[in-house]
């Protein structure tokens, strides 16, 4: 006899792009789910190692395996490819570099059953280089189910990773990876992955707009590989800027509340600490990295997001790290005022 539950189809879509080394962690993963119910979508954005030569074995022994291309090596392109293909009622999304646990699917699907909602969100894990586990994040916050306008008032500025009335992490991250999306949400609203800006908030905000209910599933259910956690970020300071002002636009044009556009600040400067730890213990020469440094601290959108939180609550390691970005930036522009004057 057929279950309720197995009525629901899940259409998992895994990009794929030179991830040779760990593709095939990654499909055992999809296609060792518990819940039987589902397609798995496997589109390749450009790969030029073996990586679709192993996705191609997998096709051969699984009739749930599709094999798709991308027009471009754009991840995010894939990830539409398999939009546009998946017959699902949601849809997952994974990167072939990481994986998902065995009961991702199920887990989600049962947490659907319970409190029926357009987005199933949920925590994650960061692998270290030996394959164990180096952490695990689970949403910290007050509630598991939001309906309404408490989607975009109360959820929204705490994915993107702090909260924005008292300052702490929520635990959470705005990325398509920790959560379970109604496709029919998705194919109704003709929504896909913004290719230009490559970012997982400015796509997810074009998203929210359109989202009445969500539930938090307390669980860490993704695996980002060796150490590739998604919070804060891996991208240069131009391309992290041009986001941020990508992201504030957009708050704005969907008239989203206050509370969105300050987690986004929160965030940005997050990233732009994260930058800067970076340059400063890179092998570049040092007079390179004052340089590079000395460029970003002066930026004036930056000096103005510094500002706009000098007197917001905050928890103790946030207020340190805006704190030394402050002290750094204070000093930056004190010499260059002071070259000025000679």
């Amino acid at each position: 006899m057929e279950r309720v539950s197995d009525k629901i189809s899940v259409s998992v879509i895994v990009s794929v792009q030179n991830a040779e080394e760990r593709v095939e962690r990654c499909l055992r993963s999809v296609c060792g789910q518990s819940y039987p119910n589902i397609e798995i979508l496997i589109v390749d954005a450009g790969s030029t190692d073996r990586s679709m030569e192993v996705a191609k074995q997998f096709a051969a022994q699984d009739s749930r395996v599709r094999i798709l291309s991308s027009s471009s090596d754009n991840i995010y392109t894939a990830y539409n490819v398999g939009i546009d293909f998946g017959t699902g009622n949601f849809a997952l999304f994974v990167d072939a570099m990481d994986y998902i646990d065995p009961d991702t699917v199920a887990l989600c699907v049962e947490r659907y059953l319970r409190h029926p909602a357009q987005i199933i969100c949920f925590g994650y894990k960061v692998m270290g280089e030996s394959g164990k586990i180096k952490q695990i994040v689970l949403p910290k916050i007050a509630m598991d189910f939001f309906r309404g306008e408490t989607v975009q008032t109360e959820f929204l500025p705490r994915l993107v990773c702090i909260d924005p009335e008292k300052g702490i992490s929520t635990r959470m991250t705005m990325t398509c990876h920790c959560a379970m999306f109604s496709l029919d949400l998705i194919h109704r609203n003709d929504w896909q992955f913004d290719t230009e800006c490559s970012s997982d908030i400015v796509s997810l905000l074009t998203l929210y707009k359109d989202v009445n209910v969500v539930s938090v599933e307390n669980r860490a259910l993704y695996c980002f590989g060796q150490e590739d956690e998604p919070d804060i970020c891996h991208k240069d300071f131009p391309t992290v800027r041009r986001n941020f002002e990508r992201e504030v636009e957009l708050c704005r044009q969907f008239g989203y509340s206050n509370k969105v556009e300050k987690a986004l600040r929160y965030y940005f400067l997050l990233c732009v600490f994260d930058i800067l730890s970076g340059i400063k213990h890179s092998d570049l020469p040092a007079k390179i990295r004052r340089q590079q440094m000395k460029f970003i601290l002066e930026d004036t959108l930056l000096q103005k997001c510094v500002g706009q939180i000098e007197h917001d609550e905050m928890e103790k390691d946030l207020r340190l790290k805006f704190h030394k970005l402050e002290h750094k930036q204070r000093h930056v522009l004190k010499k260059v005022a002071k070259s000025m004057e000679q």
